[in-house]
């Protein structure tokens, strides 16, 4: 299929639920289908859609956990998977997503300690998790101070516990840091 961009967002009379089949569409670089009805789990042949530079799924009645395929999309930029009910723990593999420029996790019901492995963002500018329940007995993994380039830091009611890792002081870009309503301890770091 020759399929470049695929687009249905806010409609929200679509229903089902995402074919195992769409990860035939080897040549689509967006998928639009934010606002919708669609349910179900994100296929994990959603990791054969390397091309995909846009995914934007955002309210919609997808649940269940992420597929560790998702790390397969080295080339996507904007990740949009907010206000869904997605749960379990983010998958180890999505540190191969390294061309992520904007990562919208909110909303959702993920859990578990946050992967190192996120530290290979290296070009991510924003990244919002806020309104999930990660673990409280583990923070933020001190490899986001490895987003040098990141304006946008959000995890307000994320669950979050531990302290304030003091690499958050090496994002030389960070302009918006929003930690709010969580359980951190520990000492605000000076950097």
């Amino acid at each position: 299929a020759s399929l470049e961009v695929l687009g249905i967002a806010g409609n929200r009379n679509i229903t089902g639920s995402l074919s195992p089949r769409l990860g035939r569409l080897t040549k689509l670089r967006e998928l639009y289908i934010s606002e919708t009805s669609i349910g179900g789990s994100l296929p994990e042949q959603i990791g054969e859609l390397t091309e995909l530079s846009y995914l934007s799924v955002t309210g919609t009645e997808l649940s269940g956990p992420l597929p560790a395929t998702i790390g397969n999309l080295s080339n996507v930029q904007f990740l949009e998977l907010g206000n869904n009910n997605f749960n379990g723990t983010l998958p180890s593999e999505m540190g191969g997503m390294t061309g992520l420029i904007s990562v919208l996790l909110y909303g959702n019901r993920f859990t578990g300690a946050l992967p190192s492995t996120i530290g290979g963002w290296t070009n991510v500018a924003t990244v919002d998790m806020s309104k999930n329940s990660f673990s409280a007995d583990s923070g933020l993994p001190t490899e986001i101070g490895l987003w040098t380039n990141c304006e946008v830091l959000a995890f307000h009611e994320a669950g979050i516990g531990s302290s304030i890792p003091s690499e958050i002081g090496g994002i030389s870009a960070l302009k918006v840091l929003d930690l709010s309503l969580n359980q951190l301890t520990g000492e605000m770091p000076v950097e």
